[in-house]
């Protein structure tokens, strides 16, 4: 995320990547919503196809191509890289996930958690204006597959390594979990997430 001020008649710029590929519903359902409430500058940058599990690789045998795709009211690209690889950039970032169930999810739950995502976004950005915004980690958020009666764990913050987060997904909450480099984020950054939290939900 790039702030330019939510109020300030600037529209901040918001990247969106994912390593399921530049067709994946969710992705163009986060970028959809992005683009129509007419907030944010939409940049896309994704992989031309499913990536899972390989967003730390190196690519150097072959070069990577870049190919500019249609997504309306964004600038979209094909290719990729991840919220860890922006935070350790020093970019704001946060990291959205869905729990898709066969058999009880639909596509529009994706939407549905794209809407539910831009309070905690709008949060983000109005914090980074005023320079409120803990900067020590980036947070992981999962929509459960209920999505549509969702319930938000606003002051509840959860430890990546306890499976607490699990469990309260599976009871229809949106888990929030700080995270840091490469494992769980530092004490004092739970602390300043958890009174940021309070103070929007």
């Amino acid at each position: 995320m790039e702030n330019g001020g939510l109020s300030s008649g600037k529209r901040p710029t918001i990247m969106v990547t994912n390593d399921d590929g530049i067709d994946a519903p969710g992705l163009r359902a986060l970028v959809h919503v992005l683009v129509s409430t007419d907030l944010y500058i939409v940049r896309v940058c994704a992989p031309d196809s499913e990536k899972s599990a390989v967003s730390h690789c190196s690519t150097y045998r072959h070069p990577i191509s870049v190919k500019q795709v249609e997504i309306k009211g964004a600038t979209a690209y094909a290719v990729s890289a991840g919220a860890r690889e922006a935070f350790l950039d020093g970019v704001p970032s946060i990291s959205l996930s869905y729990d898709w169930k066969a058999n009880k999810s639909h596509v529009n739950d994706f939407t549905l958690s794209a809407e539910a995502c831009l309070p905690i976004i709008n949060a983000i950005l109005m914090d980074l204006k005023n320079q409120t915004y803990p900067r020590g980690c980036f947070l992981n958020i999962d929509f459960p597959t209920n999505i549509a009666h969702h319930k938000l764990t606003g002051i509840r913050m959860f430890d990546d390594e306890d499976g607490t987060d699990k469990k309260s997904l599976r009871e229809g909450y949106i888990t929030i979990t700080p995270l840091g480099a490469l494992t769980r984020a530092e004490p004092d950054c739970h602390a300043s997430v958890k009174y940021w939290l309070l103070q929007w939900s």
